[in-house]
């Protein structure tokens, strides 16, 4: 989903510390861990998905 896909890009690539991504979106600091962790895990699925065939 997109906004997990945001958090992971913003921090990633972006440098920002997930507090300052959580007040940009408006959220609490443990969704934005919660958007991280569950994007991480999706793209990981892809990546294993693309590797595998």
């Amino acid at each position: 989903p997109e906004h997990q896909r945001e958090v992971v890009i913003l921090h990633l690539q972006g440098g920002m510390k997930f507090r300052e991504i959580a007040e940009m979106q408006h959220i609490s600091i443990n969704t934005t861990l919660g958007r991280y962790r569950y994007g991480l895990d999706k793209l990981s699925s892809i990546l294993n998905r693309q590797v595998a065939e």
